[in-house]
């Protein structure tokens, strides 16, 4: 469920991808020509300088992202950039913001 294509696939997903907005992050996504999909998390130093929140900021939804993946149609790359509002924000926020970005049913 990680990325684990190239840089150049990343790259190409963030300058070519669909771009969906949300309240604590925004996200982009491209459709690729494999069976499943990829996902990455990036989150900057702007958005928070001490590491420890960053990290916290990447687990909250990688793992809201994993609880929802299986109700993804597959075959999507997917990159999601949080903001400064995901800071202290709960799983259940970051699984609402995925449910709300594909349209997925609680």
């Amino acid at each position: 469920m990680s990325f684990s294509g190239s840089e150049k696939e990343l790259v190409r997903t963030i300058r070519s991808g669909k771009k969906i907005n949300g309240e604590i992050a925004y996200l982009k996504y491209l459709r690729n020509n494999s069976k499943s999909s990829r996902f990455a998390v990036i989150t900057p130093k702007t958005v928070a300088p001490s590491a420890v929140v960053r990290n916290r900021i990447r687990r909250i939804f990688k793992e809201a992202f994993r609880s929802i993946a299986t109700s993804l149609p597959a075959g999507a790359d997917i990159v999601v950039f949080p903001n400064r509002k995901s800071i202290g924000k709960s799983y259940r926020e970051a699984r609402s913001f995925f449910e709300e970005s594909f349209g997925v049913q609680k």
